[in-house]
């Protein structure tokens, strides 16, 4: 892990715990920052929360299955578990989250995915944060 101070980044070492006990979230860029972190660190994260992933920078038919290798991997060995959510109306966003879902549930993640009547904002994400957290945390 790093920590950012005014004199620069160090590393620091985190407190002990259960592996795979942390919960992280974001929307658009943090939502992919998100679903990065849980590929970079399985071991730490837990449960990944992703609305509106921004993973329209990938532009081929299988680029979110290569996008999230470790992920996926980390995803089969009973590691993170996902909640995936982006906007009917994200058009450059839809398909791209679409694809990531699916590749996820063919590696066989624990993901939970829907699409919401709405677009790019948070007025939509704030209802499904809520959702995704319950889902996530209370197995639903």
């Amino acid at each position: 892990m790093w920590r950012c101070s005014p004199t620069g980044f160090s590393t620091w070492e985190t407190p002990v715990h259960r592996a795979g006990a942390e919960s992280i979230a974001g929307q658009s860029l943090g939502g992919l920052a998100a679903l990065h972190a849980a590929q970079q660190a399985p071991d730490l994260v837990g449960l990944a929360l992703a609305q509106s992933a921004s993973l329209n920078w990938v532009t081929d038919a299988d680029a979110a299955t290569a996008a999230l290798p470790a992920a996926q991997e980390a995803s089969t060995t009973g590691g993170v578990r996902y909640f995936l959510e982006v906007g009917r109306h994200e058009p450059t966003l839809l398909e791209p989250n679409r694809r990531l879902h699916r590749a996820l549930r063919d590696a066989g993640a624990d993901v939970v995915y829907r699409e919401f009547q709405g677009g790019h904002d948070y007025t939509c994400w704030r209802g499904g944060l809520a959702d995704g957290l319950l889902a996530l945390l209370g197995g639903a």
